[in-house]
Parts: C-alpha cells; structure tokens; sequence
C-alpha cells in the first residue's frame, strides 16, 4: 500500500478542530505510541553512499576510456606509426579522462546538492521499524519513504504482533537498537475531496513538538497521475482546513525529535 501524506503545524488547535468539523465527519480519538527502531551499523555506512556512488561511476568510466586509448595506442604502433604518437595518444587519453571523470564527479554532486536526487528511506537512510502501541493493540511499520515537494510518498508495509518481547528480542538479534519515541494524542477524521479522493485528517498533539494537522491518502500501486491527484487533493484539503502553506513541514518527525538531543528511547 502507498501512502501520500502532508503535514503542518497548527497554531490554534481549536479554531482548526471547528474548521475541520465543519466539512468532515470525526472518526475517533487515539493515543500512539511509537518506538522507532534501526540498525545502528547502517547509520555510517549509509552517510557516506552518495559520495561511494559518484566514486564508483567516475572509476568505472575512467577505467572504460583508459583501457580504449591504451587499445589505440597499441593499434597505432602495430600499423607501423612512430613511438611519439602513441606515447601521445595515452598521455592524450589519460589527460581526457582525467578531466571528464572530474567533470563528471562535479555534474553529480552539483546534481545531489541542488536536489536532483529524491530523498527517501533507500541507500541513504538507515532501515527503520517502528514499533505503535495504539489501544493496546501492537502493530509493526515499515516505510520506504520518499519526499517530493513537501509531500511524503511512502511504500508501507504493516502487520500487528500478539508478543511484543518475543518480536523486539528477534530483531535486537538482527542488530536493531531502539533509538527514539514518539506519542501523539490524535483526533481522526473523513472527508471526501471534490473528486471523491478518500483523505483520512488527523489533528494531533505531538509531544515535544506540538499541534499538527496530518492529511493522508492511500492508494495501492499509484501511478503518475494517480499520485499527482493525490497531491492536488491533499494541498486543496489542507487550504479548507484553513493551514497556510507557509505551514507546511516536511521534516520527518523522527528528525524533528532527534535534532531535540533527547535521550534513546
């Protein structure tokens, strides 16, 4: 199942919570706790993939064009040219490839830095679970996330546990550590968008961190233009919950909670 989400901080939950009510119909009320898990030895090695990847493509074609000059030097000493020429031609090659494997480095990071490439819970992020307790019932996430304009798009996978011990002793033997937690007092709603989109409104409080507003949307394997609607939805809701766009965080709340420096959970 895909998830297509948005959220904003709220300055004032009670004008907000009218304004809800007034086009959508109140779920329920709920408390989630959460614990995020991850596997510690992931977290350096995952800091450093971006560079690994620049490295390994400029390597891989600096060895191609070396190895195609080191061919032509030799075919031009078989066929009878002078040994300058082709002591010319690899010195040639080496300078060219020099100064395209550096071109090419600079392109990709230029490319990293300016946000060519999406931010998600892939090669750069280390693997979570998180682990919620909402009304005692337990329940497992796994997200692969993505961040695209403001809008979150996460592959998610979920299933609920009867032994929460039995599962935290299973993958703390697969190297996970718990490092943060989170609690959200939450106040659920339906509403259906103009073009009859189902969007879930969550209005909730956030310890540490406070009041946001959370619109999400599900959809099992999105396409494109599934997912652009999505997105139309979700900013056209948001505005009808009277938010500003100026509100729009898209910080993860998990990095929201560890840029606090609170001790692992």
């Amino acid at each position: 199942m895909t998830e297509i989400e948005i959220k904003a901080h709220v300055t004032d939950p009670v004008v907000t919570e009218k304004t809800i009510r007034g086009f959508a119909s109140f779920v329920g009320e709920t408390i989630k706790s959460d614990v995020y898990w991850r596997r510690s030895s992931e977290t350096s090695m995952h800091g450093h993939a971006g560079s690994h990847d620049a490295q390994t493509i400029t390597a891989a074609i600096a060895s191609i064009m070396t190895f195609t000059f080191a061919i032509l030097a030799a075919v031009s000493v078989i066929a009878g040219a002078d040994k300058r020429i082709a002591i010319g031609i690899c010195l040639g090659g080496f300078a060219f490839t020099s100064i395209l494997s550096w071109a090419l480095k600079r392109a990709i990071d230029r490319r990293r830095a300016a946000g060519g490439v999406i931010a998600h819970e892939g090669p750069t992020r280390p693997v979570k679970v998180r682990i919620r307790d909402e009304n005692g019932a337990i329940v497992v996430t796994y997200k692969r996330k993505e961040l695209q304009n403001d809008i979150e798009i996460n592959d998610e996978r979920e299933f609920s546990i009867d032994d929460r011990a039995a599962f935290e002793t299973l993958i703390t033997d697969l190297g996970f550590t718990p490092y943060i937690s989170k609690e959200k007092k939450t106040k659920t709603f339906d509403w259906r968008a103009p073009d009859k989109t189902a969007v879930t409104i969550e209005l909730s409080l956030v310890a540490e961190l406070g009041w946001f507003v959370e619109l999400e949307i599900l959809a099992d394997n999105p396409d494109e233009n599934e997912t652009a609607r999505a997105r139309t939805a979700l900013r056209e809701t948001i505005t009808k919950c009277g938010i500003p766009e100026s509100a729009i965080e898209s910080r993860y709340y998990t990095d929201m909670l560890a840029s606090l420096n609170r001790p692992t959970a």
